[in-house]
């Protein structure tokens, strides 16, 4: 139950610029303690998780809006422009820009 309403907060709150902390805050639990449900059942760290829901986003983003990368980002949560592209780039092997002008 407990790993059902985590990811439920997640799905209602990643589009903000949330951390660990935040959505420990947010459920009323202590971080580490949630950091290890989440990490321990599926195999990946809570801000990998909601920073692949971005990505997702952001690709749907990219390919269906002329919106700016910085305007993508902004509206996706990520810290910085900075952040962004280079997560983006770890994942797809190029920019977002390239993304978009590849798709």
């Amino acid at each position: 139950d407990l790993l059902r309403t985590l990811l439920l907060y997640i799905s209602e709150h990643y589009r903000e610029p949330i951390t660990r902390r935040d959505i420990a805050l947010g459920m009323g639990y202590n971080e580490s303690y949630l950091s290890h449900i989440f990490s321990e059942n599926l195999d990946v760290t809570m801000m990998d998780y909601v920073n692949s829901l971005r990505l997702k986003d952001a690709k749907m983003l990219l390919m269906e809006t002329d919106l700016p990368v910085s305007d993508i980002c902004l509206q996706l949560g990520f810290g910085s422009l900075r952040t962004f592209n280079r997560l983006f780039t770890k994942t797809e092997s190029m920019t977002p820009t390239e993304y978009r002008r590849q798709k």
